[in-house]
């Protein structure tokens, strides 16, 4: 069965929790055993009061002066624990864990309110227990090295529950299966997958990035190889319109410049 402290825990009883404007101040809590691993009953006394937040605005001399009431306190627990949560034994197993019928006490202290009620607890067989979720886990695709390399940016633990469904995939999550929830998505709901998609899409992430990165060196590469090609000098010689002709600058008109004086020179000597 599970324990006082775990099923007081569990149905958000535990000493000191809020819920509406409410806080518990304590909550007692017994444990009678009906069915042997299958069934039992958990007595409970719950002294309220108000919230810490609401009793520091009630302090505030402007503020609207409100009393903690039965009918509201009553109708603010009701809400609370309404519902089945599912609850672990020490041993592992599996229990469903209600509250019933709710009942004022009329002995409270001055600003504190009192209920009764009855917990209780019933075997889940149709949910593995925690050893099973263990077994069923180990099985899941995913090797403790990829999980070590997973926690570095992700919030790596074991499916309790088998009707979730993986943000990834879309299939369902079974219990036991690790999954994963990034890091930068603390604190929301939502956004569980198996851990082995996530090890599948940061890996396809990874060769993606590899593959553009070297894309990218092979543009550059190129580049440069047209700018080195660009930068060579042209050989020499062109067409006329290119200041190839006699009169042109630079060591292309040199070639016609030569002639041009041996002729003058010729001319010399035959006059």
């Amino acid at each position: 069965m599970p324990s006082p402290s775990a099923f007081k825990k569990g149905v958000g009883l535990a000493d000191g929790s809020t819920f509406g404007s409410f806080e518990v101040v304590s909550c007692t809590c017994g444990h009678e055993m009906v069915r042997q691993n299958e069934l039992y009953r958990f007595p409970l006394e719950i002294l309220l009061r108000m919230a810490p937040k609401k009793r520091a605005r009630q302090r505030d001399p402007h503020a609207a002066r409100e009393q903690p009431t039965e009918k509201g306190a009553l109708g603010a627990l009701k809400k609370h624990l309404s519902g089945s949560r599912l609850i672990y034994s020490e041993y592992g197993s599996p229990y469903d864990c209600t509250v019933g019928p709710l009942h004022e006490r009329r002995d409270a202290q001055e600003g504190l309110l009192a209920f009764t009620a009855t917990g209780k607890a019933v075997r889940n067989r149709e949910l593995p227990t925690l050893a099973q979720q263990h077994a069923e886990g180990e099985g899941d695709g995913v090797t403790d090295d990829e999980l070590q390399h997973l926690r570095a940016t992700h919030r790596v633990i074991k499916s309790h529950f088998s009707t979730s469904k993986c943000a990834s995939c879309g299939s369902v999550i079974r219990v036991g299966e690790h999954i994963a929830q990034r890091k930068s998505d603390a604190g929301k709901r939502g956004g569980w997958t198996h851990a082995r998609c996530a090890v599948e899409k940061a890996a396809a992430g990874a060769a993606s990035s590899r593959s553009s990165k070297a894309g990218m060196e092979a543009e550059k590469r190129a580049t440069g190889a047209q700018a080195k090609e660009g930068s060579l000098p042209r050989a020499h010689g062109g067409s006329p319109g290119a200041g190839g002709d006699a009169m042109g600058s630079g060591k292309k008109g040199v070639p016609a410049v030569r002639e041009v004086g041996a002729k003058r020179r010729r001319s010399q000597l035959d006059s």
